[in-house]
């Protein structure tokens, strides 16, 4: 049994790095407008493990709920800086014009961001990740 998800979060941060720059270079984000939202899940998915697995290295033990909202935390802080990066590549290279649209995709974002992130927390907690 897995005590730590160490491997499965390089492997899929690697994986979503590679097709993030794949759809990026080939404008798929575009012409596919729904890839968006797997991206975000995966990616809550992704920093929710990279949380608990930092967590591991903490010495002190937390309640298993305060983990909970610490780890959400980390997932929104992470979506929220992503977010930040994607508006300030928009308004340097003029990828898309500011209107109220960027508020509902931002926004869709990081609710996709946390929903990623409670399967993660989901995950660790059928793994036993978790320990106190």
């Amino acid at each position: 049994m897995l005590r730590r998800p160490y491997a499965l979060t390089a492997f899929l941060s690697i994986f979503i790095l590679a097709v993030h720059w794949y759809a990026d270079t080939h404008a798929l984000y575009f012409a596919y407008k729904w890839l968006d939202i797997p991206m975000h899940l995966l990616g809550g998915f992704v920093v929710a493990l990279l949380g608990v697995s930092l967590y591991s290295l903490y010495p002190k033990k937390i309640d298993k709920v305060y983990f909970w909202l610490l780890i959400l935390m980390f997932v929104l802080t992470i979506g929220s800086f992503w977010e930040i990066f994607e508006l300030s590549m928009s308004v340097m290279y003029h990828v898309q014009t500011m209107n109220l649209t960027n508020i509902y995709d931002t926004t869709s974002d990081l609710i996709n961001d946390t929903i990623g992130g409670i399967g993660a927390l989901y995950l660790s907690h059928k793994k036993y990740w978790y320990e106190k």
